[in-house]
């Protein structure tokens, strides 16, 4: 899940695990959701210069 929500973020979605358990939310993003699917997948996918930063609270 960590690599889908990365991927996310790399397509300029912000997402967390709960949002992705939010069906409004997958509903909404879901076209974005299903090219990260399939990044994940693609072993010929890179991308470089993802920044993930968090305190550790939600």
């Amino acid at each position: 899940m960590d690599l889908l929500i990365s991927i996310l973020l790399y397509l300029g979605v912000y997402a967390t695990p709960a949002d992705l358990q939010n069906k409004e939310f997958v509903a909404k993003n879901s076209e974005q959701i299903n090219k990260a699917e399939m990044l994940s997948k693609d072993p010929n996918f890179k991308c470089d210069g993802i920044v993930i930063v968090g305190s550790g609270n939600l």
